[in-house]
C-alpha cells in the first residue's frame, strides 16, 4: 500500500511570492529610510552651529564685544578656564571639524558679526545649497539662502 504524499513546506509559488512582497517593501523603504538618515544630519549639523554659537556670544560677552578671528580660540588646550567649548564640533556627513573652521568669518564693523556655516555641498542630496545651513550673528539660524524679492510691478 502506498501512502499520501505529505506537505511539510512551502512551494515554490509561495516562496516566489513572499520574495517578492518583500522586494517591493523594501523598494518602498530605502529610499525614506535614507532621506531619514540625512534629514538627521541636516538636524545635528543646526544644533552644532547653534553650540558654536552659543560659545561665540559667551567669547564676545567675555572679551568686550569682539568675536574670535577663529574657531580653534574657542577651545584653547592649555588654559580651561578661558576655554569656551570643549573642541569644535565634528559635522556629521563629512567627520571633519575642518567644515565648520572653513565656514567661520568674523566681520569688524561698527557692530561686529559672524557668520558660521556648514561649508561645502554635505547637504545637497537635501536640495540645499552649498554653505547651508548658516547662523548668522544677526538673523540666527538660516535653513535655505533667502531668495531674491521679485522687481516691483511683478
Amino acid at each position: 500500500m502506498k501512502r499520501a504524499k505529505e506537505s511539510s513546506g512551502f512551494t515554490l509559488i509561495e516562496l516566489m511570492i513572499v520574495i517578492a512582497i518583500l522586494s517591493i517593501l523594501m523598494m518602498i523603504m530605502i529610499p525614506n529610510m535614507i532621506r531619514s538618515r540625512d534629514q538627521a544630519k541636516l538636524s545635528s549639523c543646526q544644533a552644532n552651529l547653534r553650540n558654536i554659537a552659543a560659545a561665540l556670544e559667551n567669547y564676545a560677552t567675555e572679551n568686550g564685544g569682539r568675536y574670535p578671528e577663529d574657531l580653534e580660540t574657542l577651545c584653547p588646550k592649555e588654559d580651561a578656564s578661558k576655554r569656551f567649548m570643549k573642541s569644535v564640533p565634528l559635522c556629521p556627513v563629512t567627520g571633519t571639524k575642518e567644515t565648520y573652521i572653513k565656514g567661520y568669518t568674523m566681520v569688524v564693523t561698527p557692530d561686529d558679526s559672524y557668520t558660521v556655516c556648514c561649508s561645502g555641498e554635505n547637504h545637497a542630496i537635501l536640495g540645499i545649497p552649498a554653505n547651508y545651513p548658516s547662523y548668522n550673528a544677526a538673523s540666527g539660524l538660516e535653513i535655505r539662502p533667502h531668495e531674491a524679492a521679485p522687481p516691483a510691478g511683478e
